[in-house]
């Protein structure tokens, strides 16, 4: 359970991160600032980052159960 536990909040560290990246490098390419105020932009960040770390946990969590199944 422990093991389980590291993987996921590995994966939601690992998502948010990317998530930040994704949300710093590319809104204001795509013109997230001319549509909204800063506070506009800073939900879509949040709420990017947040799905981006929850799919990586998931994704994280099937890694380990592969691993799980193969004995490693």
């Amino acid at each position: 359970m422990h093991r389980l536990i590291n993987f996921l909040y590995s994966g939601l560290m690992v998502g948010l991160g990317l998530g930040t990246v994704f949300q710093l490098a590319f809104l204001p390419l795509i013109g997230m600032r001319i549509h909204d105020d800063w506070t506009g932009l800073l939900n879509w960040g949040l709420g990017i980052s947040a799905v981006t770390g929850v799919l990586s946990a998931l994704s994280f969590w099937v890694l380990n159960s592969v691993m799980r199944r193969q004995g490693k």
